[in-house]
């Protein structure tokens, strides 16, 4: 399956012990990041709708409960709506809900107060729409200083989130123009499968001409229905989840 892929991916969290890139496990389980949710500005968040609507009727043709697609949502707090139900949603059909901070900026080129400040915002703004405790911190472009380790330190002290900022097994080319059509990125997503991976795709506004959570919810019908049919023992969960498994018993 993806060996290269998954020892370059190990390289990469040997070289950066900050960041999680992936979890090491021998079980047949990866983790499904969307970032950037919801759209602000669209009634009803219609659009990340069409994400959770994907996800749900996939599991409906599912049987057994245990392999139920799950998966990690990084909010941005500032697209959230005043009287948004989306949060609310994803809780009751058993998704996870993770900080993505107040914009999606580069983090990285902020004063360390400036960032100390939206990191904490963004935590209080989405835990006002949840119930679910907070634990996952994912930075903009998936780019850390030493400044913001600092401060993730003091999150996990706080407020019990992970030490670790939560990246991802591949590059996010669906965010690109060029390289955004939803059947490539299913195929793209597909190079990805192995044990302990973690996918990243995209919600949010429309960028660049780029529909991103129509896109989505098209590249998940395409992934998810592929996985099922070629690669029917992975389950795919949250990034919390995954983490949660037991390394103990994994080889290096």
């Amino acid at each position: 399956m993806a060996t290269l892929t998954q020892f370059l991916v190990k390289q990469l969290d040997k070289r950066f012990d900050r960041a999680i890139f992936h979890h090491n496990t021998n079980e047949n389980v990866i983790a499904l990041t969307i970032d950037d949710v919801p759209k602000p500005n669209d009634p009803d968040d219609q659009s990340t709708q069409l994400i959770l609507d994907t996800i749900a009727t996939h599991n409906q043709q599912l049987v057994d409960s245990n392999q139920h697609v799950r998966a990690t949502f990084f909010i941005i707090s500032s697209h959230l709506d005043k009287d948004t139900t989306i949060i609310q949603r994803m809780i009751s059909e058993g998704l996870e809900i993770a900080n993505h901070g107040v914009a999606d900026d580069r983090h990285y080129q902020e004063h360390p107060a400036i960032f100390n400040l939206q990191i904490n915002s963004a935590h209080h703004k989405i835990s006002e729409y949840s119930s679910q405790q907070l634990r996952l911190y994912r930075p903009g472009w998936g780019l850390y200083n030493q400044t913001m380790i600092e401060t993730l330190a003091e999150m996990a002290q706080q407020k019990n989130y992970e030490s670790h900022f939560a990246l991802a097994s591949m590059l996010p080319f669906d965010t690109a123009p060029v390289l955004s059509n939803p059947r490539f990125t299913a195929w793209y997503l597909a190079q990805h499968i192995f044990p302990g991976s973690i996918l990243v795709l995209h919600g949010g506004p429309e960028r660049r001409g780029i529909p991103r959570s129509a896109n989505t919810a098209k590249v998940l019908k395409h992934f998810l229905s592929r996985l099922l049919d070629k690669y029917p023992d992975y389950r795919v969960t949250t990034l919390g989840d995954l983490l949660s498994i037991d390394e103990s018993a994994s080889s290096s």
